[in-house]
């Protein structure tokens, strides 16, 4: 009955929101008066200018807008349709006295809107893209990873990580709600955004440019998502998906012999954990003896080995959300909203790979099927509570995703010249990580001057487990495949190995401003200040356990040829065990434990300036960063980095018309070495075949950025913008290739990257003059790189690592005026990208350029209620490509007759499809 109820009051009344600002510094204004004229409806405005009025019967109408000092402000010709939400956000302009205040100005509701879009633009004091709820709304995007790819210069990576202006992951800062979010990669600065729902989001913003109240860590980019605090409508929906990919689904597949009981809802369990009898002597192990090794050994389980599968299922998605918000006769209003989501997919991935050495000697050549199980849980929270001079939100969320991981690898090892040996490897890779974040945001307005406070409190968990990864590679140097053990002072971690590893990291954040509007030269600006704390914990337990053998009274260690009677699934029993005198060892450079801490302290002051009648606008100000860091590491000296850093920062904008405005902006960024950069111990990654290895001597980086854009707004959701920018950066931090299939990191003496960027988001009504046409929309960014590096003392013509030389994106997108149905047709290049920069015997490593084609369709029925969407991925199919480069460095692009492919991965097409249906609006 409640279904019933929603829908026959959407079949006769619609609703009216927006937010009511100040022309003049476009600053949200709180207590406006809002009336809906031959009614008795009527609003205020809350702390961040937002008004809701709600079942507002179909019709045509008139609203008034009144605010103490401001001119009055009528608005005619606004409709209203049956269950949809009109948005009219208004600005009033201040009177010069009281007798002006007297005055009414009145514009039409087309009029407005095309002011109001000017105005949202111009208030942005720094060089951004972004994307908004209403522009969220008619796209058929599902997640955020999804709703990046629309905007201007930024690149999505395996559907949820963004890459701004090609910089690597690391120069980018995701902002929540405008407090820094954790990673929610473990040993990387990266975000995952596809755990936030788009329905939940009400904003997206890209900073290309940052002001003093932005994190100093951002020379690409600072990405800012704002959830929704307040749903226009109540509404509850249930999502369901499923989809088909060309390389997986009905595939055979493989996995390994370990299985939890809680793996279908993603979490280890405690089946996988280290056998209580190793527990007991963990710390005492190497002082055991031999016999004493040998029976510890028989108690961890044997699961080495792969288990058949006829098929891989079809993958499948659920989510649940809901919201709805309580309005009170005095202006008060309390929004909630709640999502809720599991899924669970199949992915075989194909994988070949060599290695080389510098005068291109091939050192292996080896061919992988890839058998991924994943599971992903997510929860979101948010409430919010708002008056006409206060606003309080509490937003919690909580991602968890499972990877059971098998690998199955062939190929074969080059001796020598004339020697080739076989190698069969099985790898069990099982991965829990996920991210808790809670958040408590305030905003006030304190009397009739508009000071404005506030302040964010935050508290974050990323963790890690990975129980038992077992790894085994046998080898074929006679007439069988074979397993060669040494002894155990010198196990090797890629031969026969346990690897067992933890991470919990945790993060607080608290910090406040205040802005305070000042009269100067008759206009008003705007002077803020703020201080913020973060803290961050972590502890990290690595334990590398390398099967040897006793056998030989020399130290031979052993050699186990695979037979009818041994064979992968019974080697490491009880009977071989003994019969072998197999044991575990510690292998010491693989393992580690470590506790490291992390204090940054920032403050900063900031004015915003309006001349000329705000046709210049100037925001500048300086942000100061400390920032302290130790690893605590047993048995070894504390490592402490300790920086103060002054980041001053100029944005100038000057509006040449209405819709024309010329940008400039300078800022100095920092860049910081990870915990995982640091810790001096060497983890193997048996995907890529490398071990990789930390540098605690690395330093941080200083960025100093420069940008121009010219951006011109024809007409409403329309731009075309040109940009250049330049970027120093002092010490960059790199990862590099060191040969013998180590990676590590450095520092390189300095490096710079300059380029321009091209944007285009325009409607095709030009071609013909319909209604059809009016809904079509062409858009495009084009952004190309170029640098240099100077490394070790030698300047060399090659990109800074992980800089990709160009990007482009581009789509075709059609949404109908109802939004009930939408077409979109997106492509994506990426031009040549370092991976790894080549030190001593290592070369560089670069990432070939592939053409990336997706296509979504979506359409709304039963009154918009039910959704039905429908995307294909990867429809060009193009293979992932690493090579290395040789000859002339300093032209990176890939030459058949010269470099090496070392790594071609292939994904296949993905075809998927989801229901929603809206249950309550």
């Amino acid at each position: 009955m409640v279904g019933i109820s929603f829908l026959s009051q959407a079949q006769v009344y619609g609703i009216i929101s927006g937010k009511t600002y100040a022309q003049e510094g476009e600053n949200a204004l709180a207590g406006v008066t809002v009336i809906l004229q031959g009614s008795s409806q009527g609003a205020i405005s809350d702390v961040d200018g937002q008004y809701l009025l709600r079942q507002v019967p179909a019709g045509e109408y008139t609203l008034l807008f009144r605010y103490l000092g401001y001119q009055t402000k009528i608005i005619t010709g606004v409709k209203v349709e049956p269950g949809t939400i009109t948005t009219l956000n208004v600005g009033l302009e201040r009177a010069a006295s009281a007798r002006l205040s007297e005055i009414v100005v009145t514009a039409s509701f087309q009029q407005n809107s095309i002011q109001a879009l000017y105005a949202d633009r111009k208030k942005q004091p720094v060089i951004s893209d972004g994307i908004s709820a209403d522009m969220i709304a008619r796209s058929p995007d599902k997640h955020m990873g999804d709703v990046l790819q629309r905007i201007s210069g930024v690149r999505v990576e395996d559907g949820k990580f963004a890459v701004v202006r090609g910089l690597a992951a690391r120069y980018n800062e995701t902002l929540l709600n405008h407090a820094p979010a954790p990673s929610t990669e473990p040993d990387a600065k990266a975000f995952s955004f596809d755990i936030i729902p788009s329905e939940m989001v009400d904003q997206v913003v890209v900073y290309k440019t940052l002001t003093p109240d932005l994190p100093g860590d951002a020379a690409g980019g600072a990405i800012q998502v704002r959830t929704r605090d307040f749903p226009a409508l109540p509404y509850f929906s249930v999502s369901l998906g499923t989809g088909y990919n060309s390389q997986t689904t009905f595939r055979h597949f493989y996995t390994g012999r370990s299985k939890g009981n809680l793996d279908f809802l993603g979490w280890v369990g405690q089946s996988r954990n280290l056998p209580s009898a190793f527990q007991l002597v963990r710390q005492q192990y190497a002082t055991l003896s031999p016999d004493q090794k040998i029976s510890i050994t028989r108690q961890f389980p044997n699961t080495f080995g792969a288990v058949s599968q006829p098929s891989s299922f079809l993958p499948f998605s659920l989510q649940l959300a809901g919201g709805n918000t309580l309005t009170f006769h005095s202006g008060k209003k309390i929004g909630y909203m709640a999502a809720v989501s599991y899924n669970n997919s199949h992915q075989v991935l194909d994988q070949d790979q060599a290695q080389y050495l510098l005068n291109k000697e091939e050192i292996y050549d080896l061919q992988s099927d890839i058998f991924q199980k994943k599971v992903r849980t997510g929860a979101l929270f948010n409430i919010a509570y708002s008056s006409a001079h206060s606003k309080l939100t509490w937003i919690t969320f909580a991602s968890n995703e499972f990877h059971n991981d098998f690998y199955i690898r062939t190929g074969k090892i080059f001796v020598g010249s004339d020697q080739v040996n076989p190698i069969y490897s099985q790898n069990q890779h099982i991965t829990q990580q996920g991210l808790y974040l809670t958040q408590l945001l305030g905003s006030h307005q304190m009397g009739n001057n508009h000071l404005r406070i506030g302040w964010t409190a935050s508290y974050g968990r990323s963790y890690r487990l990975e129980p038992d990864q077992r790894i085994l590679t046998l080898e074929k140097k006679n007439s069988n495949y074979a397993l060669y053990l040494s002894n155990e002072n010198s196990p090797a971690v890629n031969t026969a190995a346990r690897i067992y590893s933890r991470l919990h990291e945790d993060i607080y954040n608290a910090q406040i401003s205040l802005s305070v509007p000042i009269k100067w030269h008759a206009q008003t600006q705007l002077l803020k200040a703020g201080i913020s704390e973060t803290y961050r914990q972590r502890l990290f337990s690595i334990l590398a356990l390398g099967y040897a053998s006793d056998l030989d009274p020399y130290g031979r260690g052993a050699v186990i040829d695979i037979s009818k009677d041994v064979t992968i699934e019974n080697l490491f029993s009880d009977t071989n065990i003994n019969h072998y005198r197999i044991l575990l060892a510690n292998i010491p450079q693989n393992t580690k434990d470590y506790t490291g801490k992390a204090h940054l302290a920032a403050a900063y002051v900031m004015m915003e300036n309006h001349f000329f009648r705000n046709l210049l606008q100037l925001t500048w100000g300086l942000r100061t960063e400390y920032n302290f860091q130790q690893l605590i590491s047993l048995n070894q000296p504390t490592q402490k980095y300790e920086n103060l850093d002054l980041l001053p920062s100029l944005n100038v904008t000057y509006y040449v018309q209405p819709q024309v405005d010329i940008r400039l902006g300078y800022y100095r960024s920092v860049n910081r070495p990870e915990f995982r950069e640091l810790a001096p111990y060497r983890y193997y990654d048996y995907k890529r075949n490398f071990i990789i290895s930390g540098n605690s001597e690395l330093k941080r980086s200083l960025q100093d950025n420069l940008d121009l854009r010219v951006e011109y707004y024809p007409a409403a959701d329309e731009i075309f913008s040109f940009s250049l920018f330049y970027k120093h950066f002092q010490q960059p931090v790199e990862q590099v290739n060191l040969g013998n299939d180590v990676l590590s990191y450095d520092n390189a003496d300095h490096a710079y990257d300059y380029g321009f960027e091209l944007e285009m988001n325009k409607k095709l009504n030009f071609l013909i003059h319909s209604s059809f046409w009016n809904h079509i929309f062409l858009y495009g960014n084009f952004s190309y790189l170029d640098g240099g590096v100077n490394f070790q003392g030698q300047h060399q013509r090659r990109p800074l690592q992980g800089l990709s030389k160009y990007m482009i994106n581009a789509g075709i997108t059609y949404a109908s005026d109802r939004g009930d149905f939408s077409l979109s047709v997106l492509f994506n290049r990426n031009g040549e990208s370092m991976m790894f920069r080549g030190e001593n015997d290592g070369l560089d490593t670069y990432e070939r350029p592939r053409n990336m084609l997706d296509f979504q369709v979506s359409k709304k029925f039963s009154h918009q209620r039910f959704q039905c969407r429908l995307t294909l991925s990867n429809l060009l199919m193009q293979h992932t490509q690493l090579y290395y480069k040789y000859g002339n460095t300093s032209h990176i692009r890939f030459d058949p007759n010269q470099d090496r492919i070392i790594s071609d991965i292939q994904e296949g097409l993905t075809a998927s499809i989801s229901l929603r249906y809206l249950i309550s609006r």
